[in-house]
Protein backbone atom coordinates (compact mmCIF):
# COMPACT_ATOMS: atom_id res chain seq x y z
CA UNK A 1 0.00 0.00 0.00
CA UNK A 2 2.80 2.43 0.93
CA UNK A 3 4.74 1.65 -2.28
CA UNK A 4 1.61 2.34 -4.34
CA UNK A 5 1.08 5.68 -2.59
CA UNK A 6 4.73 6.64 -3.14
CA UNK A 7 4.38 5.79 -6.85
CA UNK A 8 1.25 7.95 -7.08
CA UNK A 9 2.90 10.84 -5.32
CA UNK A 10 5.93 10.60 -7.61
CA UNK A 11 3.64 10.50 -10.65
CA UNK A 12 1.83 13.64 -9.42
CA UNK A 13 5.12 15.43 -8.77
CA UNK A 14 6.29 14.64 -12.28
CA UNK A 15 3.00 15.87 -13.70
CA UNK A 16 3.15 19.10 -11.68
CA UNK A 17 6.74 19.71 -12.78
CA UNK A 18 5.77 19.17 -16.40
CA UNK A 19 2.75 21.48 -16.05
CA UNK A 20 4.85 24.27 -14.48
CA UNK A 21 7.48 24.01 -17.23
CA UNK A 22 4.87 23.98 -20.00
CA UNK A 23 2.93 26.86 -18.49
CA UNK A 24 6.06 28.99 -18.11
CA UNK A 25 7.03 28.11 -21.69
CA UNK A 26 3.62 29.09 -23.11
CA UNK A 27 3.49 32.24 -20.97
CA UNK A 28 6.84 33.44 -22.33
CA UNK A 29 6.07 32.25 -25.88
CA UNK A 30 2.85 34.27 -25.98
CA UNK A 31 4.87 37.37 -25.16
CA UNK A 32 7.42 36.71 -27.91
CA UNK A 33 5.50 35.19 -30.80
CA UNK A 34 2.03 34.57 -32.21
CA UNK A 35 -0.51 31.96 -31.20
CA UNK A 36 -0.32 30.51 -34.73
CA UNK A 37 3.36 29.61 -34.31
CA UNK A 38 2.81 28.24 -30.81
CA UNK A 39 -0.20 26.13 -31.77
CA UNK A 40 1.83 24.09 -34.27
CA UNK A 41 3.62 22.55 -31.27
CA UNK A 42 0.44 20.94 -29.97
CA UNK A 43 -0.15 17.66 -31.79
CA UNK A 44 -2.49 14.93 -30.60
CA UNK A 45 -0.60 11.64 -30.56
CA UNK A 46 -2.30 8.87 -32.49
CA UNK A 47 -1.84 6.26 -29.77
CA UNK A 48 -2.74 6.56 -26.10
CA UNK A 49 0.07 5.93 -23.61
CA UNK A 50 -0.18 2.67 -21.60
CA UNK A 51 -1.36 4.40 -18.40
CA UNK A 52 -3.13 7.60 -19.44
CA UNK A 53 -3.86 10.21 -16.79
CA UNK A 54 -7.40 11.39 -16.22
CA UNK A 55 -8.29 14.74 -17.85
CA UNK A 56 -9.42 16.14 -14.48
CA UNK A 57 -5.99 15.37 -13.01
CA UNK A 58 -4.29 17.20 -15.89
CA UNK A 59 -6.62 20.18 -15.32
CA UNK A 60 -5.76 20.11 -11.61
CA UNK A 61 -2.03 20.15 -12.38
CA UNK A 62 -2.50 23.09 -14.75
CA UNK A 63 -4.45 25.01 -12.10
CA UNK A 64 -1.79 24.34 -9.45
CA UNK A 65 0.95 25.35 -11.91
CA UNK A 66 -0.85 28.65 -12.50
CA UNK A 67 -0.32 29.54 -8.85
CA UNK A 68 3.46 29.14 -9.35
CA UNK A 69 3.96 30.81 -12.75
CA UNK A 70 3.59 34.61 -12.49
CA UNK A 71 0.87 36.19 -14.66
CA UNK A 72 -0.22 32.87 -16.12
CA UNK A 73 -2.94 34.02 -18.49
CA UNK A 74 -6.03 32.00 -19.28
CA UNK A 75 -4.67 31.36 -22.79
CA UNK A 76 -1.33 30.11 -21.46
CA UNK A 77 -3.18 27.79 -19.07
CA UNK A 78 -5.46 26.57 -21.85
CA UNK A 79 -2.48 25.83 -24.12
CA UNK A 80 -0.79 23.94 -21.28
CA UNK A 81 -3.80 21.73 -20.67
CA UNK A 82 -4.37 21.20 -24.38
CA UNK A 83 -0.72 20.08 -24.74
CA UNK A 84 -0.97 17.72 -21.74
CA UNK A 85 -4.15 16.17 -23.13
CA UNK A 86 -2.68 15.90 -26.65
CA UNK A 87 0.22 13.89 -25.21
CA UNK A 88 -2.43 11.48 -23.85
CA UNK A 89 -4.04 11.14 -27.29
CA UNK A 90 -7.03 13.25 -26.29
CA UNK A 91 -8.48 16.22 -28.13
CA UNK A 92 -9.37 19.37 -26.24
CA UNK A 93 -10.68 22.57 -27.73
CA UNK A 94 -9.64 25.99 -26.53
CA UNK A 95 -12.69 28.24 -26.72
CA UNK A 96 -12.09 31.97 -26.83
CA UNK A 97 -14.84 34.44 -26.07
CA UNK A 98 -15.32 38.15 -25.51
CA UNK A 99 -17.76 40.17 -23.44
CA UNK A 100 -18.49 43.82 -22.90
CA UNK A 101 -17.80 45.34 -19.50
CA UNK A 102 -20.01 48.00 -17.84
CA UNK A 103 -17.16 50.49 -18.36
CA UNK A 104 -17.41 49.95 -22.12
CA UNK A 105 -14.21 47.90 -22.28
CA UNK A 106 -14.11 44.49 -23.90
CA UNK A 107 -12.56 41.53 -22.09
CA UNK A 108 -11.53 38.18 -23.52
CA UNK A 109 -11.27 34.78 -21.88
CA UNK A 110 -10.05 31.33 -22.97
CA UNK A 111 -11.24 28.05 -21.51
CA UNK A 112 -10.81 24.37 -22.35
CA UNK A 113 -13.59 22.12 -23.59
CA UNK A 114 -13.15 18.35 -23.46
CA UNK A 115 -15.89 15.92 -24.48
CA UNK A 116 -18.40 18.77 -24.48
CA UNK A 117 -17.64 19.86 -20.91
CA UNK A 118 -15.65 22.77 -19.52
CA UNK A 119 -12.46 21.28 -18.10
CA UNK A 120 -10.54 24.45 -17.27
CA UNK A 121 -11.34 28.16 -17.07
CA UNK A 122 -14.96 28.03 -15.99
CA UNK A 123 -14.55 28.73 -12.26
CA UNK A 124 -15.23 32.36 -11.45
CA UNK A 125 -16.45 33.14 -14.96
CA UNK A 126 -20.02 33.17 -16.20
CA UNK A 127 -19.14 31.69 -19.58
CA UNK A 128 -22.63 32.31 -20.93
CA UNK A 129 -21.81 36.03 -20.96
CA UNK A 130 -18.97 35.51 -23.45
CA UNK A 131 -19.61 35.59 -27.19
CA UNK A 132 -17.60 32.78 -28.77
CA UNK A 133 -15.11 34.08 -31.31
CA UNK A 134 -12.97 30.97 -31.87
CA UNK A 135 -12.61 27.27 -31.15
CA UNK A 136 -8.93 26.38 -31.36
CA UNK A 137 -8.24 22.71 -32.04
CA UNK A 138 -4.87 20.95 -31.83
CA UNK A 139 -3.21 19.36 -34.84
CA UNK A 140 -3.67 15.63 -35.32
CA UNK A 141 -0.78 13.28 -36.00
Amino acid sequence: MRARRTRLLLRHRRLLTKAVILLAYFRISLLLTSYVKISTQIVVVSQEPPNPLQPALLAWATTVASSVVPNATCLAQALTLQKLLAAQGQIAIIRVGVKGEPSGAVSAHAWVMHCGEVLLGGVGHDLDLYAKIADLEPLKQ
